[in-house]
């Protein structure tokens, strides 16, 4: 009974991983999974972890005799793989192993639909992934489905890096470790750079009465200026035309959305201190917010419900359009998006539904709840 039920969860598991298309590579290569799968034995009970959760929130949670719950099964098998993935590392010295670095990706893609706030798949980024991806020499040659999935991994880490305040961390030659390339990424790492994260720090570092002569803010406001620049060419020089012959791709809409959220989150970052004094720093009028707003809850309604790109991916615009969306109305579009996020298996977006609540409850003094929101 046990074999049957863990085909059916690697069946699940399949199948959710052919529904998260984190970039174009990675969805051409969905089918070989099952061979990488097959290939190493310490993916095993990472893969039915993943596979028993997803069919547990599919109305296959059905009890299996002494085995129970898919739900039990799912954490049971997570218990397990955690134990077989500290064996394998303990056992090798520091160099790349490719069915290690695909274990740790997993394990944070498990934490992500299985954990709220979002800690365990920070770890599993930061101490897990990324350090076996550093490991990576230039002469390793690897397979297309392991490329695509270092391709996911760069998209997920600067996702994270952005959403939760923290520093990304890149690679001083992005090729060697097969970095995208894609201009929404360059232009997230761009504003996720070591100095300018720094920005808050470097203000509260001026003495407030030194402020408006300080030359270091200067030199802030001046990046800040070039950095909107490069967003707005980016904007200027994507093509978001659609037509009944050439329809825009799925990930085309991901790239406009992650840029909106970007111009939101680059000038707000600015307009938050009042230092700047007859400094020109980067601005949006209240049209411009309202137009990007309007645009990412537009757009991600449409990825949510038409596409296959991972729902996790829009954690940040959605969370960017909601410190910026004005009414009562844009705020259940914002929560009625977060939520579709979980039903797709994501619970970390639970987090954002709850920081979301509790600012505009300290903004407007307006707090709202899940039950209001009509989908």
């Amino acid at each position: 009974m046990q074999m049957h039920d863990d085909i059916v969860y690697l069946d699940h598991f399949a199948s959710f991983l052919k529904r998260c298309h984190f970039s174009k590579d990675f969805a051409a290569t969905a089918a070989d999974t099952a061979t990488i799968i097959g290939q190493y034995p310490l993916l095993q009970h990472i893969a039915i972890a993943i596979g028993a959760l997803d069919a547990s929130r599919k109305g296959s949670d059905r009890a299996f005799g002494k085995l129970g719950s898919a739900q039990q099964t799912a954490f049971r098998a997570y218990g397990r793989s955690i134990q077989d993935l500290h064996t394998a590392i303990s056992t090798v010295g520091p160099v790349f192993r490719e069915g290690v670095f695909w274990s740790t990706f997993f394990h944070g893609l498990f934490e992500l639909m299985a954990e709220n706030s979002g800690n365990s798949f920070v770890n599993h980024m930061v101490y897990g992934t990324s350090k076996m991806l550093f490991m990576l020499k230039p002469t390793i040659s690897l397979p297309l489905a392991t490329k695509s999935l270092i391709d996911a991994f760069w998209i997920l880490e600067i996702n994270r890096a952005i959403l939760y305040g923290d520093i990304a961390i890149l690679p001083d030659n992005p090729q060697r470790l097969h970095m995208p390339r894609g201009k929404s990424i360059l232009l997230a790492g761009l504003i996720n750079d070591t100095k300018y994260h720094r920005l808050f720090d470097t203000i509260e570092g001026v003495p407030e009465e030194l402020r408006s002569i300080d030359p270091t803010l200067d030199a802030l406001a001046l990046e800040g200026l070039e950095i909107k620049e490069r967003l707005l060419t980016w904007q200027g020089e994507c093509h978001f035309e659609a037509s009944e012959t050439s329809p825009v791709d799925s990930f085309t809409q991901l790239s406009v959305t992650v840029h909106r959220a970007l111009l939101l989150y680059h000038c707000n970052n600015f307009t938050f201190y009042s230092c700047w004094m007859t400094r020109l720093i980067p601005r949006l009028n209240r049209s411009e917010v309202n137009q990007h707003v309007s645009e990412i809850l537009d757009l991600s309604e449409r990825l949510l419900s038409d596409t296959h790109i991972p729902a996790v991916l829009l954690l940040f615009p959605l969370r960017m359009a909601g410190v910026h969306v004005s009414g009562f109305h844009g705020q259940e579009k914002v929560l009625g998006a977060v939520c579709k996020i979980r039903q797709q298996g994501f619970v970390v977006s639970d987090t954002i539904e709850v920081d979301l609540k509790e600012f505009w409850q300290y903004r407007l003094g307006q707090p709202i709840e899940m039950n209001e929101v009509q989908l």
